[in-house]
């Protein structure tokens, strides 16, 4: 029904391409447009398709039209791949590769690698596909071809998917073509690549993420009316479900997948489908129907060597026999299996296999006893079921056991990692608190200092001018000493001044933390100290909390520089990096051993460390003796 829908659709384009084939004399022009028929006639009718393709191929040949020639044979060639015809697809593509090559047709050439890499795929041989993937991407990013690339990434990532199994590989070069699609608005590849998305999660068991992708490609390709590709999509939304347990479900995606690839004559996708519809019967216990499905299935893999369909037929009738409790067909079965097997037996099939040989043995031996005693036979089977008992409620206890103990240490952890992030946020708040207590201590006192003592100074200084005006005619030793102790005022008011501002000063309150370093780092005598400031990224202020305790640090180790190092030149960078401040703080003076812990509190270092952890910041200090030293300090702001 899709097919004919398609094709009524396309049918103006055939009624006008045939019109202008029979008006058309130029050899060339005519196996141009042969070669449109068969394009547009591929999908809904293969035996036009060829027919077309064939008049095509005769017309190019003779006309010498060789590009028109190549893209026949690469096209039909991909056709016979559907149908199953690997030999012959492989023959044309391969000579379509050819002239490709000769007339340097790079962007063909690269579509012909890929259509052979699908036919090596569509076998199982991905090390040949992934040689022929790989050669097409390096053209088409030699030349460019984004689109092509994007495509090459996509089968690329499906071959370390299905075959070399390496999903990390798979999801970064679905990624990389999902990245181009976007770019480019290709909404078609972006169908696929989210399906091929979706089956990676499907296979790491995260389905609901998986069936999204799914859902997601679906929308896509209802919207541009992708046929073929729906047949894909609804057997890998049919395999989700079926791996979730969701039989009806996976039942009704098979089967629209199934209509689709009968409509399309997909040989491959028809026998894939037949393969999962028995494996939902199966799980239904519906065995008859599943075992018609997979002999169906195996007779269709049969008639175009289908590989695949052959190795999983086999092996559903193995598992199907198994139900039936046929062990001798099974294991019959299981031995065709092995015969087309990809890889090395996993460890798993292989005890299943044994068990079938097992169960199969004594079956045959009890038989041979019964001949001789059914008697003896009742009663060691009921002793087998006794036991059989018995081992089942062994292993449920010990299950039972295990389970305990994994759930009650998972809890012990859990409650140890509560415990610990409650011990964290307790030190947290502790360090806030005297943080904060000082801050506020230093407040008090620089107020205490400024309206106290300061305003007592200023008063004292008052007095004095007046009494200098009273000793102007006074001796003048007693006029000398006035003065002095006017100069001590002077500088005591200053000192106050500067203690007060130093404790907490008005700038970094009003102009933020930039202004207030400035501030403080002018004040420091140039011709002891030589300092440079550089500060980038802080056009805007920090929060409170950082810019004090910022401010704290670098006031803290300015200080310690000018106390402890006879250094002349300090060197101090500030930089905001999107949400990390770094601060650098580098002298030349003495240095000390920074691998001496004991000497960090008596130098005032171990009070920056506690104040950058407050902030869940890092110190690192380095310094040998005669080197300098160097304090790198790093915030982070979320």
């Amino acid at each position: 029904m899709l097919a004919n829908s398609l094709f009524a659709q396309d049918k103006h384009v055939i009624d006008s391409l045939s019109a202008r084939l029979k008006i058309t004399q130029v050899d060339s022009s005519r196996a141009r447009l042969y070669y449109k028929l068969m394009m547009a006639v591929v999908d809904a009718d293969s035996v036009a398709a060829v027919k077309y393709a064939t008049n095509g191929l005769a017309l190019a040949t003779n006309s010498k039209a060789y590009k028109l020639k190549a893209d026949i044979e690469n096209n039909l060639g991909t056709f016979y791949n559907y149908r199953g015809n690997r030999r012959k697809s492989d023959s044309l593509i391969n000579s379509a590769l050819k002239i490709r090559l000769a007339i340097k047709d790079s962007m063909g050439a690269a579509y012909s690698l890929m259509n052979l890499g699908h036919n090596n795929y569509d076998q199982n041989n991905f090390v040949p596909a992934l040689r022929y993937y790989t050669q097409a991407a390096r053209i088409r990013q030699r030349i460019n071809d984004q689109k092509g690339l994007s495509g090459s990434y996509i089968w690329i990532g499906n071959v370390y998917l299905e075959g070399i199994v390496n999903y990390p590989l798979a999801l970064s070069y679905y990624q990389k073509a999902l990245d181009i699609s976007l770019q480019m608005g290709d909404e078609l590849n972006q169908s696929y690549i989210y399906s091929n998305i979706a089956n990676v999660l499907m296979y790491q068991k995260a389905y609901d993420e998986a069936l999204r992708y799914y859902l997601k490609s679906l929308q896509i390709k209802l919207k541009l009316n992708n046929v073929r590709g729906l047949g894909s999509l609804y057997n890998n939304i049919g395999n989700l479900y079926f791996y979730t347990s969701k039989m009806e479900e996976a039942l009704a995606y098979y089967n629209k997948s199934l209509a689709i690839r009968r409509e399309q004559g997909d040989k491959v996708g028809i026998a894939t489908s037949y393969i999962n519809i028995a494996n939902v019967y199966r799980q239904q216990k519906i065995l008859p129907k599943g075992e018609k499905m997979l002999l169906e299935a195996i007779e269709l893999s049969k008639a175009f060597n289908f590989k695949q369909g052959l190795r999983d037929g086999y092996l559903g009738l193995f598992d199907l026999y198994n139900d039936k409790k046929q062990f001798e067909k099974a294991i019959s079965y299981y031995r065709l299996y092995d015969a087309y097997k990809d890889s090395i037996l996993n460890e798993t099939s292989a005890l299943q296999a044994a068990e079938i040989q097992t169960k199969y043995e004594t079956e045959r031996k009890e038989q041979q006893i019964n001949l001789l005693n059914k008697q003896t036979v009742i009663q060691q089977l009921q002793i087998n079921e006794r036991n059989t008992t018995i081992i089942i409620i062994c292993i449920i206890f010990i299950a039972a056991v295990a389970f305990g103990y994994l759930f009650y240490n998972r809890y012990r952890l859990k409650q140890l990692a509560i415990l610990q992030n409650a011990v964290i946020k307790q030190q947290d708040i502790a360090t806030k608190g005297i943080i904060d207590a000082e801050e506020n201590e230093r407040k008090r006192i620089a107020g205490d200092l400024h309206d106290g003592v300061g305003q007592l100074l200023s008063a004292t200084r008052m007095n004095l001018d007046t009494l200098l005006e009273r000793l102007k005619h006074n001796n003048d030793e007693n006029l000398e000493l006035a003065y002095k102790t006017m100069a001590m005022v002077d500088e005591s008011c200053k000192e106050v001044r500067t203690i007060a501002h130093q404790m907490m000063p008005n700038v970094l309150l009003k102009m933020g933390l930039v202004s207030a370093l400035r501030d403080f780092v002018n004040k420091i005598d140039s011709q002891r100290l030589k300092i440079v400031l550089e500060t980038s990224g802080l056009d805007k202020r920090l929060s409170n909390n950082v810019e004090v305790v910022l401010y704290r640090v670098i006031q803290e180790t300015v200080n310690n520089v000018i106390k402890h190092a006879k250094a002349t030149l300090l060197d101090i960078q500030l930089m905001l990096e999107g949400d990390e401040v770094s601060v650098t703080i580098e002298d030349n003076g003495i240095g000390f051993d920074s691998n001496d812990k004991e000497n960090f509190e008596g130098i005032g270092l171990k009070n920056i460390i506690t104040r950058v952890e407050y902030l869940k910041g890092t110190v690192d200090i380095s310094s040998s003796p005669g080197a300098g030293a160097l304090v790198a300090i790093l915030i982070p702001l979320n």
